[in-house]
């Protein structure tokens, strides 16, 4: 991970192997950084905390994904994780239903497509989210079999695990010892309500977490952020910047309470209309990295926001911005903070932020870029 430093960020400073290369992008620096609170689990009042004060983050673009020639475009609304390898292949998922991965060099070339609709092994019904695993193996979540099949580097299924849990889970992270938290459904008498779960490496599994009684009127409550830290998960909901710090014994640790005026508290009810009520702020991904710092990716209405009659990804390019954050949770504080002119999809798993955008001949694209030191 690379930030600009001109500032202190901890005595030590920020350091990383990871070089700086490809095309600089030099963007003036916006000021998003107001207060960090954490809040303490105890009942005491909320600590405001001083916002960073050298705020500039700066990325290189090292590769770009996808072109006219290719059968399914990268950036569709529903193919928004992007994994890294070792070899620095690039994996993403493509098709509706997505039911293949894309599978690029390290110079945004199409190497391979892996994967096709069924239930035998390779196959998918709904593929959710792609996780990068020990020795380049690449992890699968099929959203509707409720299974991880696990690739080889070449493609090929080297085992499979059925995860014990109703059907649609949103999100999962890996702990450090291979314990699965999964943000997922667990259907009750009363309502329908989301919890997370733990699936342990034999195969059990135990409610984690439970995120009250949410009604089918409010999802977007019943969503959330995964990043896992070591034998920890930190997990937020897209509708509010809050971060909480859960250990694998369901013990809440802590919990991070962003306070800034882009991104006021808000209780979303039912299904949000993107087209037209998609102006508010939303938590689109957050990442730990090796360090322990959290970093974040608020998507938000650009100057020229306005309803649109679809929400394509077209649309959605045009129309929004993102907001890339490193928060030092040790300390409470912001230490970076940017504005940027594109629709932002998330981090790798090693810590490249990926963006769309639109070439001159209207396809979608998605760039990868690399945070500088």
């Amino acid at each position: 991970m690379k930030v600009r430093v001109t500032g202190p960020l901890r005595p030590e400073g920020l350091r990383s192997p990871i070089r700086a290369v490809g095309f600089l992008v030099g963007i003036a620096v916006v000021s998003t950084a107001n207060a960090l609170s954490a809040t303490p689990l105890t009942g005491q009042a909320i600590t405001r905390l001083s916002p960073c004060t050298t705020c500039e983050l700066r990325l290189s673009r090292v590769a770009s994904l996808g072109s006219a020639a290719e059968p399914d475009s990268p950036a569709d609304e529903f193919h928004n994780d992007v994994v890294h390898d070792a070899r620095g292949r690039y994996f993403l998922r493509a098709g509706w239903p997505v039911t293949r991965i894309l599978v690029y060099d390290s110079g945004g070339n199409l190497e391979s497509v892996w994967g096709r609709g069924g239930d035998g092994p390779g196959e998918y019904k709904l593929i959710g989210q792609l996780l990068m695993l020990d020795e380049d193996s690449l992890g699968v979540l099929d959203r509707v079999s409720l299974r991880l099949t696990v690739l080889d580097a070449d493609g090929s299924v080297a085992r499979t695990q059925q995860l014990p849990l109703h059907p649609y889970p949103e999100q999962i992270a890996r702990l450090n010892d291979g314990t699965l938290v999964v943000a997922g459904g667990e259907h009750t008498a009363a309502a329908t309500g989301y919890v997370m779960h733990l699936v342990r490496p034999d195969g059990s599994a135990s409610p984690f977490v439970p995120a009250g009684m949410v009604l089918r009127s409010r999802p977007s409550a019943s969503k959330r952020r995964l990043a896992a830290a070591g034998k920890t998960v930190w997990a937020a909901r897209p509708d509010r910047y809050e971060l909480t710090q859960y250990g694998a014994d369901e013990t809440p640790l802590r919990v991070l309470k962003r306070e800034a005026g882009w991104f006021p508290d808000r209780e979303v009810e039912g299904i949000v209309d993107f087209a037209k009520d998609g102006a508010a702020p939303f938590l689109v991904d957050l990442r730990v990295d090796e360090e322990g710092f959290i970093w974040t990716m608020v998507t938000l209405a650009d100057a020229d926001w306005a309803p649109a009659g679809d929400v394509g990804s077209i649309s959605r390019e045009r129309r929004y911005d993102s907001i890339v954050e490193v928060i030092d949770p040790d300390r409470g504080v912001v230490v970076r903070s940017q504005r940027f002119p594109w629709y932002g999809h998330g981090f790798t798993n090693d810590g490249l932020v990926v963006s769309q955008r639109e070439d001159a001949v209207g396809v979608l694209v998605l760039d990868i870029w690399r945070p500088e030191r």
